[in-house]
C-alpha cells in the first residue's frame, strides 16, 4: 500500500498536468465502469471527472461513473472515415444513431461537423453517464457552423423503436458498440434504418474462431434487409481465447417498394 502511494507521489511530481491518480481495479457491474481507488490528489481535489481530449475534439468524461476507453479513439476515426463516405455517396448530412454512446465520444467528430451530420440519437442505458452526454452534446452541438437537432435518451436500446416510434426508417447510419451484446441487438435496432442503403458499424467480442460474418447473415436474412456490404476484422486481442471484431454492414430494405 505504501509502495503504490510513494507511486502516486513520483507521477504528481513528474507530470504536471496530472490531478489525480487512482488504483485500477479493472470493469465492475452491468455498466462496466472502472473501480477505481483515488491513490493521490494534487491540491486535494480527487474528483475522477475529467477533460479529455481526441482528435483536436474535446469532452467530459468519468470513468468511475461512466465507461470509457481511450484506446478507442482510433475505432471512432475509422467511424468517422465510414460515415464521411455514406454521406459523400448520398450527397447530404446524415441522421446517426448511437444507442450505447456512453458519454459520446463518438460524437465529438461526427456531430460537431454539420456537413456530415444532421440529426445525432445518442441514448445510455447508464443514468450516471446521461448528465455527462447532455454536457457533451451541448459543447458539440455549440461548434456546429449551422444549426442540427440531437436527441439524449437513457434507456434499454431494444425499447427504442417501441419507445421512439418516429425514429423507425429515419436513420443513415447506426452504432452498435456494446461489444459483449451487439450482435443479439441487432435484430431490435434494424427497424431504425433508413429504406434506402444505411450503414451498421458494430463490434463484437468473441472467440476468436468465431463466425460473426455468419451469424450476422442469419440476422439479416431473417429480417426484412438485404445487405450489399459484409466486413468483419479482429481488431484487437480480448483475452487468449477472444478478441474484439468491427463489423461494417451496408444494408436496404428488400421490401422497399
Amino acid at each position: 500500500i505504501e509502495v503504490e502511494h510513494e507511486i502516486a507521489r513520483a507521477m504528481l511530481e513528474q507530470f504536471p498536468s496530472v490531478r489525480v491518480v487512482c488504483h485500477d481495479d479493472g470493469v465492475v457491474g452491468e455498466f462496466r465502469v472502472r473501480n477505481l481507488r483515488v491513490l493521490k490528489a494534487r491540491n486535494d481535489d480527487d474528483s475522477t471527472l475529467t477533460r479529455y481530449r481526441e482528435h483536436g475534439h474535446e469532452f467530459n468524461i468519468n470513468p468511475a461513473v461512466a465507461y470509457f476507453s481511450g484506446r478507442l479513439g482510433t475505432q471512432r476515426m475509422r467511424t468517422l472515415d465510414a460515415v464521411t463516405s455514406v454521406s459523400q455517396s448520398k450527397g447530404r448530412p446524415l441522421v446517426v444513431a448511437d444507442p450505447y454512446a456512453g458519454v459520446g465520444p463518438s460524437m465529438a467528430l461526427l456531430y460537431t461537423d454539420a456537413n456530415l451530420v444532421s440529426k445525432a440519437y445518442v441514448n445510455d442505458m447508464n443514468p450516471d453517464a446521461t448528465p455527462l452526454l447532455k454536457q457533451n452534446m451541448e459543447y458539440f452541438h455549440s461548434k456546429r457552423k449551422q444549426d442540427g437537432t440531437y436527441v439524449v435518451d437513457c434507456m434499454d436500446a431494444r425499447k427504442l423503436v417501441k419507445s421512439r416510434p418516429e425514429m423507425i426508417g429515419t436513420v443513415d447510419v447506426l452504432l452498435v458498440n456494446l461489444p459483449h451484446e451487439s450482435v443479439d441487438h441487432l435484430p431490435d435496432l434494424l427497424p431504425l434504418l433508413l429504406d434506402d442503403e444505411s450503414l451498421v458499424c458494430g463490434w463484437s467480442i468473441q472467440e476468436k474462431q468465431a463466425d460473426i460474418e455468419h451469424q450476422l447473415l442469419a440476422i439479416i436474412e431473417a429480417s426484412d434487409w438485404t445487405s450489399t456490404k459484409i466486413h468483419v476484422e479482429e481488431i484487437k486481442g480480448f483475452s487468449t481465447a477472444k478478441a474484439m471484431f468491427r463489423y461494417e454492414l451496408v444494408l436496404s430494405n428488400k421490401n422497399k417498394r
